[in-house]
């Protein structure tokens, strides 16, 4: 679980499940809340994966891919299906929907899902960016808006070297 995940409700329910999760959208599975029991194969396999992961590319390159994407796509290996329900796979893995650990939409905070099966909220603060990403994330997050096109680019250039 991140630092900056706030539990609302007990999770004894889910303390049964081989692992659990939920969406961080429609296609792709959260990494920043997690639980699994003790010797679980899939977080086996989503460890093994830093193992044996070179975060240079061939040809000189960072590899940015990030945790959500690396899982999804060893979990599809083990019959995981995009698409945003609930479902189980792979050594007793269950996936909900974002609404039960990730409600809050990080593009648009009017698509945000919090309702009667909200267990927790990841929060998404990003405390490794620097400030000024952070402030125009929420700017983006709260209005939808695209914070160079609000501020205009003058000044958002100016925020970026400011902060």
């Amino acid at each position: 679980m991140d630092t900056d995940v706030k539990v609302l409700k007990k999770l004894d329910r889910f303390l049964n499940h081989g692992a659990f999760t939920c969406f961080e959208n429609k296609e792709m599975i959260i990494t920043g809340f997690l639980g699994a029991q003790k010797g679980n194969k899939w977080i086996g396999k989503l460890l093994d994966d830093y193992e044996d992961a070179h975060f240079i590319k061939e040809n000189g390159e960072c590899d940015f891919k990030t945790s959500v994407v690396r899982s999804t796509e060893i979990s599809l290996k083990d019959g995981f299906i995009p698409g945003g329900e609930y479902q189980v796979f792979g050594d007793d893995v269950h996936i909900y929907p974002k609404e039960y650990f990730c409600p809050i939409d990080t593009l648009n905070a009017a698509n945000n899902c919090f309702t009667e099966n909200t267990y927790a909220v990841h929060l998404y603060n990003a405390s490794w960016v620097p400030k000024w990403r952070r402030v125009l994330s929420k700017i983006k997050r709260k209005y939808g808006l695209n914070p160079e096109k609000l501020l205009g680019k003058k000044l958002y250039n100016y925020l970026k070297v400011k902060y």
